[in-house]
């Protein structure tokens, strides 16, 4: 896979999300201490209960350090009041799970990206969760996954406030 720059990034998802969310880059938090890469609001979420905080890094390949930085950095986004938002359902893009670890025989493997993976549901057990492609049919989707489930998937538009209401806590 090639290195795809941040800002690059950045740019491909929101033309891709614009389709299905309302999204807005380099949203500041309340107390200017932080600032997320994109926070994407459902069309159908009219008063924005449900706000989804991504933060993308390059798809070159980290070391242990940079994933657990990158961690840290979610992991205190969680917590923080984004203007305009307040609290987001933090996802990280790429996903982890997906690219950076390989579950070897120590764990269940689940075959790389999926919304029940080994990573993503430990993700979700700090409040994380990923942004991922998937394939349905064929044909490539992008869904929401947080905390083994699915909160959101691209080929039928599905926000699932439901497991949203069960999973997430806006603390």
């Amino acid at each position: 896979m090639e290195n795809i720059e941040e800002p690059d990034l950045e740019d491909m998802l929101e033309k891709c999300l614009s389709r299905w969310f309302n999204v807005e880059r380099q949203v500041w938090s309340e107390n200017k201490k932080s600032r997320i890469d994109i926070v994407a609001v459902h069309k159908s979420d009219f008063f924005k209960e449900y706000p989804f905080g991504i933060e993308v890094k390059d798809t070159k390949k980290k070391r242990g350090l940079d994933v657990a930085l990158w961690f840290l950095q979610a992991l205190r986004y969680k917590k923080e009041n984004f203007s305009g938002y307040g609290k987001c359902i933090i996802l990280i893009c790429p996903p982890i799970s997906g690219h950076y670890f390989d579950e070897g025989p120590y764990v269940n493997s689940h075959g790389g990206c999926a919304p029940h993976n080994n990573v993503s549901t430990f993700l979700g057990h700090f409040g994380i969760g990923e942004l991922q492609k998937y394939n349905h049919y064929g044909k490539e989707g992008l869904l929401f996954a947080y905390n083994s489930s699915t909160l959101w998937r691209s080929h039928d538009d599905n926000l699932n406030v439901k497991m949203i209401g069960e999973r997430w806590k806006k603390e």
